[in-house]
């Protein structure tokens, strides 16, 4: 993904019908959308400088919170 596509996708996720899923880092330049109901079923994330795009499906988070806390650990939200 490049930092333009990085850039649609943040925007279609702050404008879409549940912006609530939505994490920013800090400085509005990477964001994750996480999806979950009895775990975390999936975190997509982006990030507008560098183009970085993760998807990663799976139910091993068992919390959204977890899925967070994963994301700024691995250093990709600040």
């Amino acid at each position: 993904m490049n930092t333009i596509e990085a850039e649609r996708t943040l925007q279609d996720w702050r404008d879409g019908d549940r912006p609530e899923l939505v994490t920013e880092n800090a400085t509005h330049t990477a964001a994750a959308r996480i999806e979950y109901r009895d775990a975390a079923n999936s975190v997509h994330y982006v990030d507008t400088i560098s183009g970085l795009n993760i998807n990663i499906s799976a139910g091993s988070l068992p919390t959204a919170e977890a899925a967070t806390t994963f994301l700024h650990r691995a250093g990709l939200m600040n």
